[in-house]
């Protein structure tokens, strides 16, 4: 199952500047397809949305699959923060909500930040992930 036009759409005016993949189901009405089908859905509208993974490349086989973690390995790393490898970037414009100029502006920053990301590079990615984690402390959205 893929996700429907409306949906993408939806997701490309979100006013986040980028939503972790875990977190998708939140922003989306009706069922929700797997991961993978997300992704999939995702990567064939790239004028709505754009895909940031650190896992991506010839690396990707060097690190471990985030689903095979023992689960208390995964509840430390969302104790830290560490809640996603893989980012959906809206490339559509926000739709502003709420906070002042200097958090619209902030929000404005990450989502630009987040769609010239060499995606390529993992050190970018991660520290694009970390800036966003930041910019959470500032401004915690909430779906």
């Amino acid at each position: 199952m893929e996700l429907p036009e409306p949906a993408l759409e939806k997701l490309a005016r979100r006013p986040e500047p980028a939503m972790p993949l875990v977190h998708l189901r939140r922003y989306l009405d009706g069922p929700f397809p797997g991961p993978g089908e997300a992704i999939r859905s995702a990567s064939r509208r790239p004028d709505l949305l754009r895909i940031v993974e650190v896992w991506r490349g010839p690396w990707r086989s060097l690190g471990p699959d985030p689903a095979t973690l023992p689960q208390e390995v995964r509840a430390e790393l969302e104790c830290l923060g560490i809640t996603s490898a893989t980012w959906l970037v809206p490339m559509g414009p926000a739709d502003p909500r709420g906070g002042g100029k200097a958090i619209r502006r902030m929000r404005e920053t990450l989502r630009y930040l987040g769609q010239v990301v060499d995606v390529d590079s993992p050190r970018a990615v991660t520290r694009w992930i970390r800036i966003m984690q930041e910019g959470a402390l500032v401004d915690p959205l909430d779906p």
